[in-house]
């Protein structure tokens, strides 16, 4: 799961040096993904995947500043 401890960055790492995209912008981009996403499940009423999917995007932040 991305939430594990340093997962996400470790996974950023890879994918964007594999892909050749710039670590920052990918990161950009699934913070961007994860607010989306949980919008869609608090409109849905889904509140435990939005929260989840919030965590993500707060892990994901960290990993920016990192």
């Amino acid at each position: 799961m991305a939430a594990t401890p340093g997962r996400l960055a470790r996974q950023a790492d890879v994918a964007s040096q594999e892909a050749g995209l710039d670590r920052s912008h990918l990161l950009q981009w699934i913070l961007a993904y994860a607010g989306l996403s949980a919008a869609w499940h608090l409109q849905a009423g889904e509140r435990e995947q939005a929260e989840a999917t919030l965590e993500v995007a707060q892990i994901a932040t960290a990993a920016l500043h990192r």
